[in-house]
């Protein structure tokens, strides 16, 4: 199954944000640019649809964002909370080929 290009953009922005100095306003501008710039490359956008077809990416950005990071408050306890779990995961897997 191919999995949809805009989950694909939104998960490269999320792992490339700086929450010090960017907000969930950003992420979403970010993403719907970039996928906009896809769709716009296909060719699929009509121009009298451009504001429409924003308008429904930003919305459909913030429905992915909030289903990521559900159950944190921000955008930052989500990033702190998933590096803690990857830095946990990596230490873990380094005991386990240690072990071996």
């Amino acid at each position: 199954m191919k999995q949809d290009i805009l989950i694909d953009i939104f998960k490269k922005h999320l792992d490339q944000i700086d929450p010090d100095r960017q907000g969930l306003e950003d992420l979403v501008y970010e993403v719907v640019g970039d996928y906009m710039a896809h769709l716009l490359n296909e060719g699929h956008i009509p121009q009298h649809m451009m504001d429409t077809v924003e308008v429904d990416l930003r919305e459909e950005v913030l429905e992915i964002y909030r289903k990521v990071t559900y159950g944190f408050m921000n955008l930052q306890s989500y990033l702190q909370a998933r590096d803690a779990k990857n830095n946990n995961n990596a230490r873990s897997r380094a005991r386990t080929t240690r072990d071996s």
